[in-house]
């Protein structure tokens, strides 16, 4: 029976078996049939030792007796679990469980009524239990993701706050350096933004930028000399400590450090066609000098310099690779050919005597030489190994004190002591070009390209100089300026192709940069290295993108291309209000705290710009200035007076009928008609707005109203526009109509219109009825009523004004920043530098300048590209990029230092391009 429980119903393997043993006769089967009942299979075993020794029956036998076991203890569970109103308490769980389920399996007989319902309700309550498990496993994860993402946000702020901590203690040292050396405000502007962006930091690095170039640190060994290559791919450095290193610096940022054959300070000097140079020993020493080759980096040659007692002048002929000395022997002159293979060579005499030769220069490369003997003035080639006979150029009844050959072979310069200064060419055949410079000079140079001229002299330790331009067939005088006090080795040079004066003569080592574009009287714009050392040496990049600088704290570059503000100070009074003429060929402001009021102006067309003249002083203080479109007459509003008409011409000021009083607001027609001001004062009987024929300066209109803003504009059909305290009000000073604008809007202070046809306005709208205060940037359409606020441009508005064709807002605020913008309202360029309030702007009718007056001070800044998105609006990864690219200083911890950071150099980037924002 066993047996058969095992293997009736069983799988085919297991049938298999049972015919594999009944063929081997180990068992025996037969069936019977009783009734109908289904046919039994009856199996019964050959041997009783099968039941000890068959591995397999002893196993079936055991799991039948385990099987037989549980089914007799599901037997009575199931009866127990009937008896208790089948409660879950008394269900099969856990390993039992287990064990049901596996008997269960493998057993193929049935189970009774109340065994099925026991066996059903296991398994429904194992699965209650399993999903409740899923749950509460589900739930303990959710909470303990919760609880991660918790503290995860915890961390994350805390890990925020911290770097929002950093990123400002970043901030205030970076302000901290926006004084005195700008490139590392930039760089400590940069690390904050990195850390966590702010607009208070992306404003200090503009800040910083707006500051004057950016410096790119090359190295920071103390160097006395550097030297551009004629073709700019190369810069020479010689370093001013033990051991004297040698440096070929490529317009990549290569550095490659060459020989060592000096022990003292050197000079370098340059060959013609940048392939070789030369370093000699200074001071005159005998030590050894060198020729090198640039492109190879190798040393060509040296020797020792071997120089006579009798040596008058030396000068280097690189090209054939020898120095020309200039000797006296027996009260002659002559000039010997020092080659740098120790070779010596005598090339012949000057027929002149020592008492009868004044002044002798050699041409840059060595080929020939000029001389006079005090009133003739001759010029001698230098030939391989001899001297052609002398040229004479001209005989002058001053005599000469100083001879300068032009770099580029074309003429000589000879100055005498009454300071004119006379231009030969060399083939003598024209008379000489005539410079009349000042008395007292004491050095005349001409620039290497050979465009410039300037005459030098020192008074007391200050240094002037005297420019002209040597591009036209007359000499033109471009500019005299004072370039400080003697303070150092470095001097000043010229950047001939950007036009810029550059010197380093004052004793606190900063650069000043003068644009030869700008006004005389400008001030300079300033480039500072913090506490830096000595400046030895100055130069500028052949295509003049570049200056570089070396001395005790190393050699560096600065791009000087890109044009910065023009900045006009230093008068007495705060300046009012400013105009262009009507093309951009001047500028005109008011001093409105001077008593006398004072208006100057500044042109700004010619290739040489005086300083500011003065206009006009007269009277009480200056208030607002317009320009009539002929550009030949500025109109004057006054305190407590009349408006006055100046002329450009020098005609005598001309007063207009009626008393206009404290007329901030002054207006002149497009069409030049109409003269309009507009007075604030508090009585109310000048408290008006008078309306003159410009032909006849009669008037012709009045409005008389109770409260008036600052200022007011003339539309292009002559209507006058003027703010109240609710908004705008048009009237045609003509027919006496009026109508109000805007009503509601708040009181309008400023107007700034264009001169198209655009109807288009920008206003300043302020909340307060008293003097002009912080308000709104509005442009409003005068065709359709509609006015749009600039919110881009902030809520401390100060000043409003827009481009000739109305297409271009710009705004200052109370904080002395300007925008500039589209005067649709999109994110404007910020133009930083202004200390003081932004009193009023006006922008030039031809597009390259904006005016702005602040305090004491007026700037020209260059009008922004409206075309490229704002510096300071560009998204944090490209800013960062972009930051970087404009110097190579870094900022880095530093557990070493009181801060935490220090300013390093990062890698030098070279010359290749110069980097723009």
């Amino acid at each position: 029976d066993e047996l058969l429980s095992v293997f009736c119903d069983s799988s085919d393997e297991s049938q298999a078996v049972l015919r594999s043993l009944i063929d081997a006769r180990l068992l025996t089967s037969y069936e019977v049939r009783e009734d109908d009942r289904e046919p039994t299979r009856r199996l019964e075993i050959i041997h009783e030792s099968l039941l000890a020794n068959w591995p397999r029956l002893v196993r079936w036998q055991t799991q039948d007796a385990d099987a037989a076991q549980l089914r007799d203890q599901l037997r009575q569970a199931a009866r127990t679990w009937e008896d208790h109103e089948r409660t879950d308490d008394l269900l099969w769980t856990g390993s039992a469980y287990r064990e049901f389920t596996v008997w269960r399996e493998r057993y193929p007989g049935g189970l009774t009524e109340i065994e099925e319902a026991f066996s059903v309700a296991m398994i429904a309550h194992a699965r209650r239990q399993k999903r409740r498990r899923r749950v509460a496993v589900s739930a303990a994860l959710v909470i303990a993701v919760a609880v991660a993402a918790v503290f995860g946000t915890l961390w994350r702020r805390s890990v925020k706050e911290a770097r929002r901590a950093e990123a400002a203690n970043l901030l205030s040292l970076a302000q901290l350096e926006l004084e005195s050396y700008p490139s590392a405000a930039l760089a400590y502007a940069t690390a904050s933004i990195e850390l966590s962006d702010s607009p208070d930091a992306r404003r200090l690095a503009l800040d910083a930028l707006w500051s004057g170039p950016t410096a790119f640190v090359v190295n920071e060994e103390p160097s006395w000399e550097m030297e551009f290559s004629p073709d700019g791919q190369w810069i020479v450095q010689a370093t001013d400590s033990r051991p004297f290193r040698l440096h070929v610096i490529g317009a990549d940022g290569t550095d490659e450090e060459m020989e060592d054959v000096h022990d003292s300070r050197i000079d370098v000097r340059m060959g013609s066609d940048s392939e070789i140079f030369a370093t000699i020993p200074w001071g005159g020493t005998v030590e050894p000098w060198a020729l090198w080759s640039l492109q190879e980096k190798r040393l060509l040659a040296k020797g020792r310099s071997g120089f006579p007692d009798n040596l008058w002048g030396v000068y280097y002929d690189l090209r054939r690779r020898r120095a020309a000395l200039i000797v006296k022997d027996d009260d002659r002159f002559f000039i010997d050919a020092l080659g740098f293979d120790g070779t010596s060579e005598r090339l012949g005499s000057i027929p002149f005597d020592l008492d009868a030769m004044a002044m002798c220069s050699v041409a840059p490369h060595g080929e020939w030489f000029a001389l006079s003997n005090g009133h003739d003035v001759y010029v001698i080639e230098i030939g391989d190994h001899s001297l052609s006979e002398p040229q004479h150029l001209d005989h002058v009844e001053g005599p000469v004190a100083d001879i300068e050959c032009d770099p580029l072979g074309r003429f000589i310069a000879a100055r005498d002591e009454d300071g004119l200064i006379r231009l030969w060419d060399l083939n003598g055949e024209s008379l000489p070009r005539v410079i009349q410079g000042p008395l007292g000079v004491t050095r005349t140079r001409i620039t290497a390209d050979g465009s410039l001229l300037t005459a030098e002299k020192s008074e007391k330790g200050e240094v002037e100089s005297w420019i002209w331009t040597l591009a036209t067939e007359v000499p033109t005088f471009v500019r005299h300026i004072n370039l400080g006090r003697e303070g150092g080795p470095a001097g000043w040079t010229l950047n001939p192709v950007d036009r810029q004066i550059i010197s380093s003569l004052n004793p606190d080592s900063k650069v000043r940069l003068w644009p030869m574009g700008a006004p005389a009287d400008a001030s300079p714009v300033i480039m500072q290295r913090g506490d830096s050392g000595v400046l030895f040496r100055l130069a500028v990049h052949p295509n003049g993108g570049w200056l570089a600088t070396s001395g005790s704290d190393g050699v560096a570059l600065w791009p000087v291309a890109r044009p910065f503000p023009i900045v006009l100070n230093g008068y007495g009074g705060r300046v009012g209000n400013l105009t262009f003429g009507p093309h951009g060929e001047w500028l005109a402001a008011s001093e409105m705290s001077s008593n006398p009021g004072i208006v100057r102006i500044w042109d700004l067309v010619d290739d040489v710009l005086p300083p500011s003249r003065l206009l006009y002083e007269g009277g009480l203080y200056a208030y607002g200035v317009a320009a009539s479109p002929d550009g030949n007459r500025i109109l004057l509003g006054a305190h407590s007076e009349t408006a006055k008409l100046l002329s450009l011409d020098g005609e005598a000021p001309v007063d207009l009928p009626g008393v206009v009083g404290a007329a901030w607001g002054v207006a002149i027609s497009p069409d030049g008609r109409l003269a309009a001001a507009s007075g604030v004062a508090e009585d109310l009987k000048t408290r008006v707005i008078r309306v003159w024929d410009l032909a006849s300066l009669e008037q012709v209109a009045v409005m008389d109203r109770a409260k008036f803003p600052f200022f007011l504009r003339f539309t292009k059909d002559g209507r006058v526009l003027s703010g109240i305290p609710s908004g705008l009000l048009i009237w045609d000073p003509e027919r006496g109509e009026s109508e109000i604008l805007f009503e509601g809007e708040g009181q309008v202070a400023r107007i700034a219109t264009a001169s198209s046809d655009s109807h288009t306005v920008l206003l300043q709208v302020i909340e307060n009825l008293g003097a002009p205060s912080r308000g709104r940037a509005v442009a409003a359409d005068l065709s359709t009523g509609a006015t749009t606020p600039l919110v881009s441009h902030g809520d401390v508005v100060t000043a409003v004004a827009t481009d000739a064709d109305g297409m271009v807002a710009v705004s200052g605020d109370e904080n002395g920043v300007i925008r500039v913008g589209p005067i649709t309202g999109e994110e404007p360029h910020i133009l930083l530098g202004n200390r003081n309030e932004v009193w009023d702007l006006a922008i030039d009718p031809r597009g390259r300048w904006i005016a702005s007056a602040s305090g004491t001070e007026v700037r020209l800044w260059p009008m922004p590209d409206l075309s490229k998105p704002p510096l300071h609006t560009l998204p944090h990864d490209e800013l960062i990029a972009k930051l970087k690219s404009l110097t190579n200083l870094r900022v880095v911890r530093d557990e070493a230092s009181s801060t935490g950071w220090k300013v390093e150099i990062g890698p030098f980037p070279g010359w290749a391009d110069v980097p723009e924002w």
